[in-house]
């Protein structure tokens, strides 16, 4: 007899085959979900790594945007060159730079790895990098904010210009009502917080900016003006407030106490400064009776070029040096006769179109700064000839620039070279023939290089960059 194997149940028989690739199956697929969970948990990891290091470059871009606005925040609020500001009480430290970056320019290091706050790991440096080497003046610097968050760090930068009041060639918070006329010639930039007055074709070189909506038109006239560089209505008023605040009359009160000239109280009466062709100047006083005693005579180069009065003092003569003249809150400064410089000899030639101010023996500057009024006011009319010389930055902080001869006659030309700034326009002449008719050239090298310690108004910003 033949045995037989015995295979189990009928109903198993043929489908044990199956069973194994169900269990394969199964253990592929339960290692495939495996393998794709723990790729998608590796790339959340990932992902919430690359945010991490995302968030990390934002926060330390931010972190030196932050060092930017608060280096702006104290330039805007001390409205001083870099080289003179203060912080917590305390001169500002310079220093030529090692780095590459800083080119060996001066460089101040005004905040070091400052916590942004408020819980942010982050922390920002700020470096002020003086670009013209104007410590003492004024002019460009560039801003470098350096922001660090984690192991990630950038560098944001931009350029400040300091903006003076040498800067304009015309600036008023006031027009007063008083006319621009034909024959009239005004170069430089111009701007008023007031509307222009116009009667007949005065010329304007330089871009003309007024906060007005509109020009008053002399209903005399035939009104025909020459803006050669455009006239732009609207614009935005310039803070000039008191033009010069106390503050920045005391600073250079300051600086001449350091290394220049503070002239004594006088009882009430006047100074006088006569400025000499040797760089030298001639201080006087007046006496109790009118007459005029020798005080000092002073080598300008041998001074920071800082002069400061506590009473009105009389100008005149021929500046050879660089020289800022302050005369104290609430004083006047008197021009008495023709204010020039020492080169060229003819003082005309400079008004000529050909005259290049850059030119290297045009190194003479004056800057004229009253507390109140700068007067042009001679002993008589007839002390002075048909033309006219003042060169200098004229500032009247709390009046006006004006003409005390303005309703005399004959007709003269004010040839003026600086810039002139003053809180309302004083007249120097009528629409009917009497005073001066006005050739005012900018000096355009005080859009960089202004006589002095000459005050701040502003700073503008440009230039902004993020390193990649």
């Amino acid at each position: 007899m033949r045995s037989q194997r015995h295979n189990g149940p009928s109903f198993l028989r043929g489908r044990s085959g199956i069973g194994g690739f169900t269990l394969t199956l199964a253990l592929t697929l339960t290692f495939l979900v495996l393998v794709l969970g723990l790729a998608l948990l590796e790339a959340s990891r990932l992902e919430m790594t690359l945010a991490a290091r995302d968030s990390q470059r934002i926060l330390a871009y931010n972190a030196a945007e932050i060092g930017l606005e608060r280096a702006a925040a104290m330039a805007g609020s001390q409205k001083s060159p870099w080289a003179i500001m203060r912080y917590n009480g305390a001169a500002l430290t310079w220093q030529t730079a090692t780095e590459p970056i800083y080119n060996g320019n001066q460089i101040c290091r005004l905040f070091t790895n400052v916590d942004v706050g408020g819980n942010v790991p982050a922390t920002y440096t700020v470096v002020i990098e003086d670009m013209w080497g104007n410590l003492y003046t004024s002019g460009t610097y560039r801003i470098h904010g350096f922001g660090v968050a984690g192991p990630y760090s950038r560098h944001a930068t931009f350029d400040a210009q300091c903006v003076t009041y040498a800067s304009f060639g015309w600036l008023t918070n006031s027009e007063g009502g008083v006319y621009w006329r034909s024959g009239d010639v005004v170069s430089g930039w111009m701007y008023t917080n007031d509307r222009l007055y116009i009667a007949g074709s005065p010329v304007f070189k330089g871009k003309v900016n007024s906060a007005a909506s509109s020009v008053t038109y002399h209903s005399s006239y035939a009104n025909n003006p020459v803006f050669e560089q455009g006239l732009y209505l609207n614009s935005p008023v310039v803070p000039m407030g008191n033009l010069v605040n106390t503050n920045q009359i005391t600073l250079i009160q300051t600086k001449a106490s350091q290394a220049g000239v503070v002239l004594p109280a006088n009882s009430g009466r006047p100074w006088r400064a006569t400025f000499n062709s040797n760089g030298t100047v001639l201080l006087q006083r007046q006496q109790s009776n009118g007459s005029w005693q020798n005080y000092q005579t002073v080598t300008i180069a041998t001074t920071n070029g800082a002069f400061y009065s506590p009473e009105n003092i009389e100008v005149s003569g021929v500046v050879k040096g660089q020289v800022t003249l302050a005369a104290a809150t609430g004083k006047d400064i008197i021009i008495t006769n023709n204010l020039t410089y020492s080169y060229p000899a003819s003082p005309a030639t400079v008004f000529q179109d050909s005259f290049n101010l850059q030119n290297p023996l045009f190194t003479d500057k004056m800057g004229l700064i009253a507390g109140r009024n700068i007067t042009i006011q001679p002993a008589t009319w007839n002390t002075f000839g048909s033309d006219v010389y003042v060169m200098a930055s004229l500032c009247a902080v709390g009046g006006s620039f004006s003409n005390y001869y303005y309703t005399s006659t004959p007709l003269k030309t004010l040839h003026m070279l600086g810039g002139i700034s003053q809180q309302t326009r004083g007249a120097v002449g009528q629409l009917s023939g009497t005073g001066f008719l006005k050739d005012y050239k900018y000096d355009s090298r005080f859009v960089t290089e202004p006589p002095p310690h000459f005050p701040t108004i502003m700073y503008t910003y440009n230039q902004w960059r993020l390193d990649p």
